[in-house]
């Protein structure tokens, strides 16, 4: 709030940027991992331009990232936010990553060095709003689409960590409990939007104090789920609904997005039986939700997971497909898709 026009989309001047050299010495290893049998190495784009070689979307990518504070632009208002922009001088899809409720940007630093370092450019923004005084859903979704202008925006800046690098043509969004439930939200009312996958979603609908829908805070499933006409899948934390108070009831969670999503080309269903609502988050602190078994190894599924599916249907490298219903799921998941 109050950051002045010169100040948005320019490096917080008490948080430089950094280098984050996401391929150090896990470069030897990509050398050696060979992809599932239907993926060649060296493939190129249905319009006959080249795309990065494969690499194995459960590791660190082949980019070097560099992070940035920033300050985003919403819808009328303004965020603290990292950006993350892959070096080289190729085009780069993006990819806004929605932190769940009373959670930031530096709770996803990990989830989004490691889509940044697999070519993405990702914007994670903080929206800081606290229990009491929760940001209308709605709301939330029109400042998803202002950030998505506000990247367009700083990609034509003659100067600046994006200046020229970014493929506008289509955005991928992701995002954490009720980010997920905005990433939806704001899919379904932004035809930019390509591609969107979810980290145990809920769809909440009156905000902390509430449960009755409103236009300010309408439930998408099953109600908006047949607009949701683009590549979408779930994933979906086994203990995510145990608990006195649940952070993700059965009633409003993954399976019952999952359940509705059949207006989609596509939809995915990951599940790991084990993990708590929170596991998605670089501390895996549950907090009042129920813990999981195994936190950080839930955290490595979801990332690779969520890679895979961005460099399937947001990059179009279909044969990445098989990390998502294939021999090349990770084997804590369980899963299932569908298809119109």
């Amino acid at each position: 709030d109050g950051a002045t026009p010169d100040a948005i989309g320019a490096p917080d001047a008490a948080m430089p940027d950094t280098e984050v050299d996401t391929a150090g010495e896990a470069d030897a290893e990509l050398e050696v991992i060979e992809p599932p049998d239907s993926i060649e190495s060296d493939s190129a784009s249905e319009d006959g331009g080249s795309v990065e070689p494969w690499s194995d979307p459960g590791m660190v990518g082949p980019f070097t990232v560099n992070e940035y504070a920033v300050t985003a632009s919403g819808e009328g208002d303004s965020f603290g936010a990292e950006l993350y922009v892959p070096q080289g001088p190729q085009l780069a899809r993006a990819v806004l990553l929605l932190p769940g409720f009373m959670l930031g940007a530096s709770d996803f630093s990990s989830t989004s060095e490691r889509l940044a370092s697999h070519g993405f450019i990702v914007l994670c923004p903080s929206f800081g709003d606290p229990f009491w005084a929760a940001i209308d859903h709605a709301d939330l979704a029109a400042h998803a689409s202002a950030m998505l202008d506000w990247l367009v925006t700083q990609n034509e800046l003659a100067s600046g960590p994006m200046s020229g690098r970014l493929d506008p043509t289509g955005f991928g969004l992701s995002g954490h409990s009720r980010g997920g439930k905005v990433a939806l939200l704001t899919g379904i009312n932004d035809p930019r939007v390509q591609a969107i996958y979810t980290l145990d979603p809920v769809d909440t609908v009156g905000g902390p104090f509430s449960s009755t829908p409103t236009a300010e805070n309408p439930s998408v499933t099953p109600e908006l789920m047949g607009d949701l006409l683009i590549p979408v899948g779930f994933m979906g934390a086994g203990k995510g609904g145990d608990g006195f108070q649940p952070c993700a009831p059965e009633a409003e969670n993954h399976q019952a997005y999952y359940a509705e999503a059949n207006a989609a080309p596509i939809a995915y269903h990951h599940v790991d039986s084990g993990a708590g609502h929170m596991d998605f988050i670089d501390s895996g602190a549950a907090g009042l939700c129920a813990g999981g078994e195994s936190s950080a190894e839930t955290l490595k599924a979801a990332q690779k997971t969520l890679v895979a599916f961005m460099r399937a249907h947001l990059t179009g490298e279909v044969d990445y497909q098989s990390f998502l219903d294939g021999e090349s799921v990770d084997p804590r998941l369980t899963w299932e898709s569908k298809a119109p």
